[in-house]
Parts: structure tokens; sequence; C-alpha cells
């Protein structure tokens, strides 16, 4: 488990930074040490419209820290970039 910063909404105009804690990935996941995030148009309507507490933010940049174990396209080290559930390296 490693601790990390996120920021909390609960889906109807509140948000905080608060400090959660992030397991090992599944076999088919991947663990990225966050470096640059932004918030899109989404991240700021789901903040106020969608009645479901969520960690905010799906646009981000880092580095592969962990992989699980159905993963062979990258490795830990590899620089990526985020997207909407999409990875790609850089």
């Amino acid at each position: 488990m490693k601790q990390a910063k996120a920021l909390i909404s609960n889906g109807r105009g509140d948000y905080s930074v608060e400090t959660i804690m992030v397991g090992l990935p599944k076999a088919d996941e991947v663990r990225v040490k966050i470096k640059a995030a932004g918030l899109c148009h989404t991240d700021w309507d789901s903040i106020h419209n969608w009645n479901k507490t969520f960690i905010v933010g799906h646009e981000a940049a880092g580095i592969v820290d962990a992989v699980g174990s159905d993963i062979s396209h990258l490795s830990i080290g590899d620089k990526v970039i985020l997207n909407e559930g999409v990875t790609d390296s850089v």
C-alpha cells in the first residue's frame, strides 16, 4: 500500500484534498505515480452534478511504479499519459 493525495468530490459541488491508500494493481491494472494532472470540463461537471463520491481527475501523466501480472506492454519506470481509462507510454 502507498499513501497518496487525492481530490475527492461528493458530486454535489463540494471537494477536498485527502490522503488515501493505494494498493497493488490487480492482474490487468497498472499503478502510476502521478507527476502532473489536470481537470477538464467533464471533471468540473461531475464535481457539481454526479451526486456520487469520487476521486477527481482522469487526465494525468506519470511513471509506472507497479504492474499487474497480466500486463506485458508496460514496465516499471515507463513514462505514461492517462486519459479516460486509456494509458499510452511516452
